[in-house]
């Protein structure tokens, strides 16, 4: 049987010491699951944000670990991304025969998808209100017809409501494929630039504020300063 009392340490038991034990035990445990979580979170920061595995819907987005490295590529794969987003305004469409085309000389502007609704947005300074006539292209060969148009004078910005000109089209009744905005751009980021259906490469200089920021939530405040010289309206993808 002990001789000391059951609610005393034995006298080779150093409290402080049993105390600090403690504490140590706590601190180790605390940077353990400290450790775990952070090498979880950067896992899934670098493997699934940073990559772009994660993002669903944008077309418009950089750090993606398949894009292409060379300038040629590049452009390739931006062409190949936004072909079904771009689409061409004609102030008319030409009949020929039982068929009905376009003309380039009719070229109003071009536009991105933005809803999958089927609002455009284009850039139009010269807008008359007139748009009944409009024959909207996309490289799919569909003709689409304006059936809404909201402008804003300030920023020259228009939202357009299309709808397939034949009712009978299959692709009247699909979701387009619409870009996603950047926030911003980076100096010397390399850009892609769709001029007459062609993509042509340039560089970021940097930003300018726009003196004629809009009515429109969507209107911008800031231009974005390109190496060349580009229509306005034109769109823009970044790599």
């Amino acid at each position: 049987m002990s001789s000391f009392p059951p609610h005393l340490p034995p006298p080779t038991c150093s409290v402080p010491q049993h105390r600090e034990w403690q504490r140590i035990k706590v601190i180790l445990l605390a940077s353990f699951f400290g450790i775990g979580a952070g090498v979880v979170g950067a896992a899934i920061f670098l493997g699934w944000i940073w990559t772009g595995q994660g993002v669903s819907g944008g077309w418009l987005v950089t750090g993606r670990a398949n894009s292409p490295s060379t300038a040629l590529t590049s452009q390739n794969y931006v062409a190949g991304q936004m072909s079904d987003s771009i689409f061409t305004i004609y102030s008319r469409a030409l009949t020929l025969g039982s068929a009905t085309t376009v003309s380039p000389a009719d070229e109003v502007a071009p536009a991105v998808a933005v809803l999958s609704s089927g609002w455009l947005l284009a850039t139009l300074p010269e807008f008359n209100g007139q748009f009944k006539n409009w024959v909207i292209a996309g490289d799919t060969g569909i003709l689409y017809k304006a059936t809404n148009v909201l402008y804003d004078k300030r920023s020259g910005l228009a939202y357009i409501k299309i709808t397939a000109a034949e009712p009978s089209t299959a692709i009247n009744q699909a979701e387009l494929k619409v870009v996603a905005f950047s926030s911003g751009a980076n100096v010397n980021d390399p850009v892609f630039v769709n001029v007459n259906g062609l993509w042509q490469g340039s560089t970021v200089i940097g930003e300018a504020p726009l003196s004629n920021a809009g009515h429109l939530d969507s209107a911008p405040a800031l231009g974005v300063v390109l190496d060349g010289v580009f229509p306005n309206g034109a769109p823009v993808a970044d790599s």
